[in-house]
């Protein structure tokens, strides 16, 4: 019993020994286990929080940029408005402590200062101005008529400020005064984690922004710092990165403390700076994971010794505290996509800046191949603009934000433009287009035409989109019309693929198609109808829809505008000459820049009469363009152009100098009414190549030309021909005169009411012209003195010479009116009992033919006047079109000539 008692005791000890033995591996096991799981567990969750953390300060930073943003732009904004301000006083006539008012006006801004392109003309407030100024890049940036905000710099004062500049007017720029603490007083309100804040360098990576004054007020500098002292590198590396236009992130330690920064450029187009967030690592969840990681080995080691089961949960939980920060990641992600659709607008800037480069390099030389890279370039940008356009109206109109002009505009010129921008994609699907406005004479409406157009173009894209042979109408109507307003009805018809009724239900929801393959097919957003529905009804109309499936849709809408009686149009200079009986011929081509349909209409008659041909441009602005145009299209250029001075939008000299940017070496020649010793002197520093004065005579002009131009030879004139021609053409000009000039007196009068000096200035200059160049020598000298009192921007006419001026103006006018009694309708122009009508195939091709010149506003499509005048169609519409070429309107008479050739289709 004993030795079974002690066998027994032995194998108890020998169990407990074997208990012991399998209890301590299994803790060793276990803890073996624990230390690997818990070390590989502490590695992943350390990366994938580092990584989530690196992820939110990206979002954060996208975040931050845009609050940043948005401040440099209200900055901005309140430049710009005290720009206007100050731009209003001066029109007014204001001058004498403008900008002290100004400046108690807008508060953020400690002082303000203008400029010319060339000196600083004054300045106010705490803080002083420097002439220096001048030189800096985001004053350069406001003279060439943009707007930026400068990097922290010193005042004379020796106080550290910021500026930013706005465009007033006529190459005056404001540059207002910040204190230079006011950026870091704004962003140091965020705070990221306990004590980690936003900071901005500037370009050169001077610290501009900061929760740190006195960083600011030093202008600290890390890459410079790094140069003498290495304890900067690692930030002076991250610096460099953020210059460089990176976004990213870094690490690296200040005053002996890790820390974390993301940084990246602002997004405001004109401040190379960029923005960051730094912390500290300690204050982020990273400095909980070593105490996690003991806590967690402790309670997993008490865990393993009751069951190895623990052990596994408790490895699980860094992998499901991993999961959910991936998961917070992704939210954050969606957060930024969100951010990202919200940001549409502030996409469209470097939108914009593709678009116009890619154009600016497509006006240069280049291969075909990069000429072809290039236009795919522009093509797909301005499609995504046209996406990211509709999303910000959408976006507008869903937050009530959309605002509408309200503009006098021109519903022909509207449709024009509507129809050169259809126009393409219909003729190349061989569909048939329409337009068709009734006119509203004398009255113009008022309205916002920009969203108008925008609502049409909507319309006819998705119609001629969805039509495949057939037509597509654009028609409107007046409805009803008062003294006030207009009432009109406005209808795009297609035959197109058509809808069904439950298609329609929802063709007005934003991104929806009338079915889900449209997309597919035929491409789109589907937010096009929506935005054109919300236009509508902002502009108080509804839009409605009728359709049938495989017939085609009609989509119309009434709207009521406010109108303006409208004037007749400036008529233009001409003049008398050839009363020599011999004159030269040429060959060649002129660009003539001229406002003044009478001088349009002589100097083209002059210029025919010698063989040349003749463009006309209405204001510098289109001549330029025209030139351009031919530039780019490898076109031969101009062989002199003749340039009037005072004209409407660009003016001479403005115009000149565009031209000769282009490098062209078109001689350009000065023909104008002034011709004073200044006025030469002006002309000849500009660059022209000669003047000459208005009016003119024959032997003046051929001598001009004979400079420029090699005769082919010389020509005995008929005499009694050309006798004619200019008693003809003197008749021409005297009604042009009674048209143009009947009411210039009161539109003088109502200028200088106004206070519109300038206006003023170039009636009476276009009044003086016309006399000239009808012989009215005491008229021309009284509008002379009107316009010489007025010549300095002040109006220093006295109610003598006004007197005198109605007085001379009148008396011509008397002698001219039995002019207009006899010209009021001829009867050849209704019926042709001695000529015989053209049959429809000549008539087509005469329209043919009329149509470019028309389009090029060649004065030679005055010889198929008489042509016109035999066609068997519309003679409202002839006597219209004949009308406008008549009188040079060259816009108007193409639309009369396209409604003409519609309607020919239809006969």
């Amino acid at each position: 019993m004993t030795a079974k008692m002690g066998i027994a005791r032995t194998k108890g000890k020998g169990n407990k020994k074997i208990y012991l033995r399998i209890f301590i591996v299994i803790i060793i096991v276990a803890s073996v286990i624990n230390v690997c799981g818990l070390t590989v567990g502490a590695v992943f969750l350390t990366r994938s929080i580092s990584h989530a953390i690196e992820n939110d300060m990206l979002v954060a930073i996208d975040i931050a940029d845009l609050y940043v943003t948005k401040e440099i732009e209200l900055l901005k904004i309140k430049a710009a408005e005290a720009a206007r301000d100050i731009r209003l006083f001066f029109e007014a006539g204001e001058r004498e402590g403008i900008l002290d008012r100004v400046c108690a006006k807008y508060l953020m801004y400690k002082g303000l200062g203008v400029f010319s392109e060339t000196t600083l003309l004054d300045f106010c407030g705490q803080f002083s101005v420097s002439q220096d100024l001048l030189h800096e890049p985001f004053m350069q940036i406001a003279f060439a008529g943009g707007q930026a905000v400068s990097t922290t710099m010193y005042s004379l004062e020796n106080d550290l400020v910021m500026y930013v500049s706005a465009p007033i007017k006529d190459g005056l720029v404001l540059a207002a005064v910040l204190p230079g603490l006011y950026l870091s007083n704004k962003v140091s309100q965020l705070k990221f984690w306990q004590s980690g804040h936003l900071f901005i360098d500037d370009a050169e990576g001077v610290v501009i922004s900061n929760i740190r004054e006195d960083w600011v007020l030093q202008r600290r500098n890390f890459i410079e710092l790094a140069k003498t002292d290495n304890r900067y590198e690692w930030v002076s590396a991250m610096v460099k990165r953020g210059i460089a236009g990176e976004r990213g992130t870094a690490r690296f330690s200040v005053d002996g403390v890790p820390r974390i920064c993301a940084f990246r450029p602002i997004s405001s187009p004109t401040e190379e700076w960029f923005v960051g967030i730094i912390a500290p690592l300690n204050e982020s969840v990273l400095s909980d994971i070593p105490g996690s990681i003991l806590l967690m080995g402790i309670i997993t080691f008490i865990l393993s010794i009751i069951a190895a089961t623990g052990a596994a949960i408790i490895l699980k939980r860094p992998y499901e505290e991993a999961d959910n920060l991936r998961r917070d990641a992704e939210i954050a992600s969606i957060s930024k996509t969100t951010f990202l659709a919200n940001m549409s607008h502030e996409i469209r800037t470097p939108m914009n800046s593709i678009i116009g480069f890619s154009d600016l390099a497509m006006d240069g030389e280049t291969s075909p191949k990069t000429r072809d890279y290039l236009d795919k370039i522009h093509t797909n940008a301005e499609w995504l603009l046209h996406i990211i356009n509709d999303i910000l109206d959408i976006s507008k109109i869903e937050s009530g934000k959309m605002e509408l002009e309200n503009i006098p505009f021109d519903l022909h010129k509207l449709f024009s433009s509507c129809r050169t921008l259809i126009m393409p994609k219909a003729i190349e699907k061989g569909i048939i287009l329409h337009f068709y406005a009734e006119p509203s004479i004398g009255r113009m409406p008022v309205g916002d035409p920009t969203r108008l157009r925008q609502v049409l173009i909507n319309l006819l894209t998705n119609a001629v989109k969805f039509t495949n042979t057939g037509m597509v109408k654009l028609h409107t109507a007046i409805k009803n019309i008062s003294r006030k307003n207009i009432t009109m009805y406005f209808e795009v018809k297609d035959s197109g693929i058509g809808m069904t009724p439950e298609q329609i239900k929802k063709v007005f929801k934003p991104f929806a198609q009338a079915e889900a393959g449209i997309t597919r097919k035929y491409g789109g957003t589907g937010l096009g109808l929506s935005i054109s529905k919300n236009i509508v009804e902002m502009m108080g109309g509804t839009l409605s829809v009728e359709s049938t499936s495989g017939i085609g849709s009609k989509f119309s809408f009434e709207l009521t505008f406010d109108t303006i009686d409208v004037a007749d149009d400036e008529m233009f200079e001409k003049k008398v000459a050839l009363n020599v009986l011999e004159k030269p011929t040429f060959e060649g081509e002129i660009l003539l820049f001229e406002d003044n349909v009478m001088n349009q209409q002589v100097i083209c008659e002059h210029l025919s009469r010698v063989g040349l041909k003749t463009i006309v441009a209405e204001n510098g602005k289109i001549g330029v363009e025209i030139v351009k145009n031919r530039i780019a299209n490898n076109e031969k250029l101009f062989d002199l152009i003749f340039m009037d001075i005072h004209m409407p939008v660009m003016d001479g000299l403005e115009a000149s100098n565009r031209i000769f940017e282009l490098n062209t070496g078109i001689p350009i020649v000065a023909i104008t009414a002034n011709i004073m010793s200044e006025d030469m002197k002006i002309y000849k520093q500009s660059g022209m190549s000669d003047c000459m004065g208005k009016p003119f005579t024959s032997q003046e002009l051929w001598h001009c030309l004979m400079k420029y131009f090699t005769p082919v030879f010389h020509e005995p004139g008929d005499k009694h021909t050309q006798v004619e021609a200019d008693v003809e053409l003197q008749r021409s000009l005297q009604l042009l005169f009674i048209k143009s000039n009947k009411e210039r007196f009161h539109e003088i009068i109502k200028a200088l009411e106004a206070g519109d000096i300038k206006l003023a200035h170039r009636l009476a200059h276009s009044l003086k012209g016309n006399a000239g160049q009808l012989g009215k020598i005491i008229l021309q000298q009284a509008a002379s003195d009107v316009e010489s009192r007025l010549k300095s921007g002040e109006n220093k006419v006295t109610k003598e010479q006004l007197q005198t001026l109605e007085t001379e103006l009148n008396a011509v006018l008397t002698e001219f009116s039995t002019l207009l009694d006899g010209c009021r309708e001829e009867p050849e122009f209704q019926s042709y009992p001695d000529k015989q009508l053209l049959d429809e195939e000549s008539a087509q091709k005469l329209i043919e033919e009329l149509e470019p010149i028309l389009k090029m506003g060649n004065p030679d499509c005055g010889k198929f006047i008489d042509g016109l005048r035999l066609i068997p169609y519309d003679d409202d519409l002839k006597i219209k079109l004949i009308q406008q070429i008549e009188d040079f309107d060259f816009g108007p008479a193409c639309i009369t000539l396209a409604e003409l050739k519609e309607k020919s289709k239809l006969c």
